[in-house]
């Protein structure tokens, strides 16, 4: 699928996992749906204008004992917070602090400098961060509910959580089973050629096997979401894959001459033809060329590795290994770089089945997905939107010649396929069967035994500079119980910690509705609302601000964009975006309650909001109902995984025919991120990130709106930047912005391309228009987020400044952005996230946004020219 399916604020923890086990298509998207009901019904004028007559008075009512309460408060908000939260958030900041680093020449050093020195790298991890320690406390918490003695899951759903758990913690088993499992999964599709006998010399079968119960994608990936064009309707969706290393650009950067060969002899990288790499002894540098030759070599080891513990003999798997690599090299010359894939409007194409087929012809379309999608009745006529129309073309094309000259084919340089194209001599009828079973073996060895393991740990230390073995074995499970039921380990988790002050306050507008329903009895209608949405509501109204005085957009197109952040029912608090009045209330109340829902609508907000976790998970029916057909047992660790791979594909299949879901999740309530959702014109931020640094009740309002509230901008901002403009209020992929718009953003874009890619890590350069998107994101939601601060201080007055920080409320919103960054990484893992990753590495995320802030070089003094204020700042929002 397109990568813009959701704009996420940081790089999803584990993916330190090459590109086909991170990529991977089978996480379960749920979501509870609710009936939308007419609560207005028919009302006489007489009854209308009472009611609102009496909204109106209590209103006033309320307003009055607001400003009577605020008259009588005798805290002028001056001084020091010598509370015990504030005394320990400051000494953790000033912990974090580099005091000797000058703030507007290396911002990022002075607030995260003596976090760095405090904080090596622990043992297999290739990067550390807030975000790793945050959802490293979230999985012990995790860990200690899942081996309680006495665990007794509410729902049969959480009861399958402990169960996968235990397995994956179950290695004496795994160990007994060794790779059986998988020469059994290997004989039962039909054999491989790699590791013994084969009947299935049918392309077309394999291909169905491999793709469709057991998720594997060679040459293309799968999947049903939310057409762009039409967000009322799912669509089949296709794009291009079948990389494993994690960019085309680990088996494309090499030098002219330099390719992975055959092995010669005993030795290191030597052995396949390639210089020997070493890293510098005080920088561990790499130029790219090196790093690429580095990790293809480990790549084939690992390959070779693979192949011969699963039974194959050594000299026939490096043969046939050998030319898989170069098989998937000449699918990563096809691939279609990120950074050339940012338009979705350009890469959007809606054909039938029937023009696919003549588009791919290599491929059965109709055929293959109807095997996918099984039980669904499809016919050449069924819409598919391709977005990699080119690759597809070229994959149809490499197949074909690859099948027909029983050749491989070995591209030089980068580019399509050409007439110029080369082939290596091979063992023809095997390769594209031995090429699909091999993305397949990729995604079964994770279950596997420790041998395996141990041969995944030198590919990874040359991909990241990590291995994974160094990680807790309950640490891994945890993670793999979070990817295949999130949902319900979700459960467990919010029912354990999540803090009833994060997640209700009572604003005017909800304490009255709390008030007229008091006769309803518990649980019929929950009435809490949030700090968060409360925060979102002044960052929106923060950022509609900044649309009026934006010099650069036409009228037109400013108020639809104001309408795509302010419009419509979506905005209401997501407990009253459905209500019915009980019909216990009495009838004035009832009424009245009417009448107040109406009214929000009118001022709610089209950005749709889902905060903490889906309420459908602490219902044990529902969350039930979620992963019903999903068997799990604890003995079983490669099994369980194969039954969620046809799990998934189940549920894949059951989604096209259904109208998408605006409050289905694609995170899980433990995670620590958030995102946005263009389809459905929604930001998602998940309870794990809702707490300290970002978010604590206690903490001064500079560092919640620096940490939450600047993550919240940032969402809210990626409703604007290149991608996400392109989609309207509704969450259509359509050209809604004037053509003059439209030319003045693409250059105030091109300001922030040219800023970032200046910048280098390691003394390589970051891709800025790879970045673009989050780059956008970062800029406008730190604005936003600070025009919220003021706002928030021009209603509620200063507040008391942190002991020793020795920095104003104005400076701390500043500091507490910049330390929610501070991370560490190996040099390898930094290179793989500058040709992975969408967002730019942590250091620059600070140095970047903030040296564009006016608001920032005026509070901590920058004179311009000063590399904290440059003079040439680039502002989009």
């Amino acid at each position: 699928m397109s990568s813009y399916k959701r704009a996420t604020l940081e790089e999803e923890e584990g993916s330190d996992t090459p590109a086909e086990a991170a990529a991977s298509p089978d996480r379960v998207e749920v979501g509870f749906r609710k009936g939308g009901v007419d609560i207005l019904g028919r009302w006489t004028q007489l009854e209308v204008l009472l009611s609102v007559m009496l909204l109106a008075a209590l209103l006033a009512l309320f307003a009055c004992l607001v400003v009577l309460g605020l008259g009588f408060s005798s805290d002028s908000g001056r001084g020091l917070c010598l509370s015990e939260a504030c005394v320990t958030v400051a000494s953790q900041i000033v912990e974090a602090m580099d005091r000797s680093a000058d703030p507007c020449q290396d911002f990022y050093q002075f607030a995260c400098g003596g976090w760095m020195r405090k904080n090596p790298l622990p043992d297999g991890r290739s990067r550390w961060s807030t975000f790793n320690s945050i959802w490293e406390q979230n999985q012990a918490l995790l860990k200690h509910l899942l081996e309680n003695g006495t665990f007794n899951g509410t729902s049969e759903a959480e009861r399958k959580t402990q169960s996968y758990y235990l397995s994956c913690l179950n290695t004496q088993r795994i160990e007994e089973l060794g790779s059986q499992p998988l020469i059994d999964l290997i004989a039962k599709i039909g054999g491989w050629n790699m590791t013994g006998p084969w009947d299935k010399d049918n392309f077309m079968e394999v291909l169905k096997m491999v793709s469709g119960p057991y998720r594997a994608q060679p040459f293309f990936s799968v999947g049903v979401s939310t057409d762009p064009k039409n967000s009322n309707s799912n669509v089949i969706q296709v794009d291009q894959s079948g990389l494993f290393l994690p960019s085309r650009d680990y088996y494309l950067n090499k030098t002219a001459n330099e390719k992975v060969r055959l092995p010669a002899g005993p030795g290191s990288v030597a052995r396949y033809g390639l210089p020997v790499v070493r890293w510098s002894p005080v920088t561990r540098l790499m130029t790219r060329s090196a790093c690429a030759l580095q990790v293809l070599a480990a790549y084939l080891d690992y390959m070779v590795e693979l192949g011969t513990l699963l039974g194959g003999e050594k000299s026939a798997t490096q043969l046939q290994m050998q030319q898989i690599l170069e098989f998937e090299t000449a699918l990563a010359n096809i691939t279609v770089p990120q950074d050339q894939r940012r338009d979705e409007e350009k890469i959007y194409h809606k054909v039938t089945i029937a023009e696919l087929q003549l588009l791919a012809p290599a491929v059965d379309w109709l055929d293959f997905l109807t095997f996918s999608l099984a039980p669904l009745d499809l016919n050449d006529t069924e819409p598919v939107v391709l977005y990699a129309r080119e690759y597809l073309q070229q994959v149809s094309e490499l197949i074909n010649k690859t099948d027909r000259r029983y050749l491989l084919p070995v591209l030089e340089g980068s580019g399509p396929l050409t007439q110029t194209t080369h082939f290596h001599s091979t063992a023809p009828e095997h390769l594209l069967n031995n090429y699909m079973m091999w993305t397949l073996v990729q995604k079964g060895v994770a279950t596997l035994d420790q041998r395996f393991e141990n041969a995944q740990d030198k590919l990874l230390e040359s991909l990241y500079g990590t291995k994974k073995s160094c990680t807790p074995r309950w640490q891994t499970c945890i993670g793999n119980t979070d990817d295949t039921l999130g949902f319900a380990l979700g459960a467990l988790f919010v029912k354990a910690t999540f803090d009833k002050q994060s997640k209700e306050i009572v604003s005017p507008c909800v304490y009255l509705m709390s008030w007229l329903v008091q006769e309803v009895p518990p649980g019929q209608l929950q009435l809490s609302s949030h700090q968060a949405e409360e925060m979102i509501n002044e960052i929106r109204s923060a950022f509609k601000y900044s649309l009026d005085r934006l010099s650069w957009m036409d009228d037109e197109t400013r108020q639809a964009a104001k309408d795509k952040v302010v419009d419509g029912v979506s905005g209401l608090p997501t407990t009253f975006r459905h209500v019915e009045p009980p019909d216990e209330l009495s009838s004035w109340r009832h009424d009245v309650l009417k009448v107040l829902v109406v009214f929000l609508s009118w001022q709610a907000d089209a950005i749709y909001d889902m905060i903490g976790f889906p309420e459908f998970i602490l219902d044990p029916k529902e969350l039930d109902d979620v992963y019903d057909g999903y068997e799990v047992s604890d003995d079983g660790f490669f099994q369980n995984m194969l039954n969620f791979y046809n799990f998934s594909a189940r549920v894949m299949a059951d989604q096209l025919r259904k109208t998408p879901n605006k409050d289905q999740w694609s995170m899980t309530p433990p995670t620590v991120n958030a995102y946005y959702m263009p389809t459905k014109n929604g930001i998602v931020f998940p309870a794990g990130i809702l707490q300290a640094p970002f978010y604590a009740h206690d903490h001064p309002k500079a560092l919640n709106f620096g940490g939450i509230g600047v993550v919240m901008g940032h969402e809210l901002t990626h409703a604007f930047d290149d991608q996400g403009r392109e989609y309207d209020k509704e969450g259509n992929l359509r050209p809604w912005w004037q053509n003059s718009s439209v030319e003045a953003f693409r250059q105030r874009t091109e300001c922030m391309v040219e800023q970032y890619n200046h910048y280098t890590v390691n003394g390589e350069p970051i891709n800025g228009k790879q970045t673009l998107g989050e780059n956008i994101a970062d800029n406008g939601g730190l604005k936003a987020a600070y025009h919220a601060y003021q706002s928030w201080i021009q209603k509620n007055g200063e507040e008391k400044r942190l002991p020793a920080v020795n920095l104003t409320n104005d400076q701390l919103f500043f500091l507490g952005f910049a330390q929610v960054w501070c991370s560490v990484r190996t040099p390898e893992s930094a290179h793989e996230g500058l040709v992975t990753d969408p967002h730019s590495p942590p250091k620059y995320r600070v140095i970047g946004t903030l040296a564009n802030s006016p608001d920032f070089s005026r509070h901590f003094n920058c004179p311009k020219g000063t590399p904290m204020n440059t003079g040439k700042p680039c502002e989009v929002w």
